[in-house]
């Protein structure tokens, strides 16, 4: 009984973090989001909610270091509560909390158009400043693009990553947004701390696609263990990936020409990992069907003469680099 009650006291309502004194941050965008979402009069609904935070927060308590922080994001995730955006915003508290990557991840429905919206309700308000915007999209590449590559010593340490369980591609579409905006201005500093508060905008860039990008679809191919978090590779899917190889379309982009020999390995390396992964041997499985779709577009040699050349290259096995299997 008295388990059941902690478990009550987490969702219990708590009042707006502002005074509604007719300020214009009282009607902001973020404080008026629709709660309904979480269901927190269903008791079996609260109790997988907890359950879940367990992993959550092991998850997310590297890129949200201080506790008052974490706890912010806790309070979101079980009852929909806005954080205490002036204490958060303290100088003495530079951690980031609810960035733009967990407002959505932890939000309890995964509909495109309800993301959508409190992806503006986001980028529109008045609490939001330029930081909490990059950290998002930086842990949000990070954890989706980098961590699934990575070579775990156990499942446990693969859980220090969030893993948002199939979803990546649609957050990708969601964070992203409208194509043809690109640009977003954002404050610097938050108006209601004390300091450091910087009323003019900073503009904030999304992030565009880095040609290295293919050593990271190369490395994923290789990893041994694959862990739940490691099956999350971000350009497995179509959007991602299409926009990559669109963006990389131009020989600027894509030519080996003038790199560095460790670069110019690295691409070689990537290419192989590519062309040698056994897709008849593994199965129908996320890793075969990207790498069929990788190769596909490679082959329709759409980049720089010379990168073209190198991947026909590694396909008749005419250039082959050095110890490539060497661990």
């Amino acid at each position: 009984m008295r388990g059941v009650m902690r478990i009550r006291d987490l969702f219990k309502k708590t009042p707006p973090n502002l005074s509604t004194t007719g300020s214009e941050l009282d009607n902001d965008p973020l404080n008026c989001i629709d709660t309904i979402f979480w269901k927190t009069g269903d008791k079996e609904w609260r109790l997988r909610r907890v359950d879940e935070w367990q992993k959550i927060e092991k998850a997310i308590s590297i890129q949200v270091e201080y506790k008052k922080n974490l706890n912010a994001v806790k309070a979101y995730f079980l009852r929909g509560k806005m954080p205490d955006w002036k204490g958060l915003y303290n100088a003495r508290n530079p951690s980031t909390h609810l960035d733009l990557f967990l407002f959505l991840w932890l939000h309890p429905s995964w509909d495109e158009h309800i993301l959508r919206d409190l992806r503006d309700r986001y980028l529109q308000s008045k609490l939001i400043v330029y930081d909490d915007v990059a950290e998002g999209f930086r842990h949000f590449f990070s954890s989706q693009a980098l961590a699934p590559w990575w070579r775990y010593e156990s499942e446990a340490d693969s859980l220090s990553y969030p893993n948002v369980d199939g979803h990546g591609e649609l957050l990708y579409k969601v964070m992203m947004g409208d194509p043809t905006i690109t640009e977003y201005k954002l404050l610097k500093g938050h108006p209601l701390a004390g300091f450091p508060y910087h009323p003019e905008t900073r503009a904030y860039t999304l992030p565009t696609e880095k040609f290295d990008t293919l050593c990271l679809m190369g490395a994923w191919l290789t990893v041994e263990t694959m862990y739940p978090i490691n099956e999350e590779f971000l350009y497995q899917y179509d959007l991602p990936l299409k926009n990559w190889f669109e963006a990389m379309k131009t020989d600027t982009e894509t030519s080996l020409i003038g790199l560095h020999e460790d670069s110019i390995y690295s691409y070689q390396l990537a290419l192989l990992q590519i062309h040698s992964f056994d897709t008849k041997r593994e199965g129908d499985i996320r890793r075969s069907r990207f790498a069929l779709k990788i190769r596909k577009l490679l082959d329709r040699s759409e980049f720089a003469e010379d990168f073209n050349e190198t991947w026909a290259g590694i396909k008749s096995g005419k250039i082959v680099p050095k110890d490539p299997w060497e661990k």
